[in-house]
C-alpha cells in the first residue's frame, strides 16, 4: 500500500520544484516461517526544467534526490 501527498510551485521560466510525502507499507515472508511487515517514510525533492517549445518539444530534465525513514520494522514468525 502507498499515499502520496505532493506539492508544486513554479520558480522561473521553464523551472519548478516539487516535493512529495510517501508513506509505504510492506510485507513479505522469510524462508517461509516469518513475517515481515515494513512501513516507510519519503520525502523526494524534484526539480524540473521543461524545455522551450521551440527547441525540444515535450522534452524536460528532472533531478531529484530523497531522504527516507523507516518507521516500522516487525518481524513475527508465523
Amino acid at each position: 500500500m502507498h499515499a502520496r501527498v505532493y506539492l508544486g510551485y513554479i520558480l522561473a521560466d521553464g523551472f519548478s520544484i516539487q516535493t512529495e510525502l510517501i508513506y509505504s507499507h510492506q510485507i513479505g515472508k522469510e524462508q517461509g516461517v516469518f513475517t515481515r511487515r515494513l512501513d516507510y517514510i519519503n520525502l523526494p525533492v524534484i526539480l524540473h526544467y521543461i524545455f522551450p517549445s521551440s527547441m525540444l518539444s515535450g522534452f524536460y530534465l528532472e533531478l531529484d534526490h530523497q531522504i527516507g525513514f523507516v518507521i516500522n520494522n516487525q518481524l513475527k514468525s508465523s
